[in-house]
């Protein structure tokens, strides 16, 4: 039986954003310019403790505490050399995160952020960036993985 969710949050939309296929399944793409700087939009879904609960998907807020999204940014892809990063905070009994451009973005360009996942759950990244460490890692635990 799936765990209860401590909080959930509701689904916003995003008409300047939208889902299309990438090589190595969807992503998030921009419809219209964003400035760097710009909150991209706000990362909804349903908070469980850690322990409780693992997925593809689940986003760390820290307090051993996880987000599953439900909202388009599930879609978000990692890059080596990201355009986006995830912003998290605690206000009084809520969990918010959202999402902020770290650089201008384009029109039609796929929204990115660094997973910087533990060594231990490394997996190779095809980001195709020029800044590519081959895996989907934090830079400092790259020199954890062989080969």
């Amino acid at each position: 039986m799936a765990p209860k969710p401590l909080l959930r949050t509701k689904a916003k939309r995003h008409p300047h954003l939208m889902v299309a296929p990438t090589p190595y399944g969807q992503g998030v793409f921009a419809k219209k310019p964003i400035a760097k700087g710009q909150t991209v939009g706000l990362i909804t879904g349903d908070v469980f403790r850690e322990k409780e609960f693992q997925s593809s998907y689940c986003m760390d807020l820290g307090y051993s505490l996880v987000l599953e999204p439900r909202n388009i940014f599930r879609r978000m892809n990692h890059s080596c050399e990201p355009n986006c990063e995830i912003i998290a905070y605690k206000a009084k009994d809520d969990y918010r995160i959202h999402v902020e451009a770290i650089r201008d973005i384009a029109v039609g360009e796929q929204l990115a952020i660094d997973y910087a996942w533990p060594a231990e759950y490394a997996i190779p990244c095809k980001c195709g960036s020029p800044k590519c460490r081959r895996w989907i890692v934090h830079p400092k635990e790259l020199q954890l993985i062989a080969g």
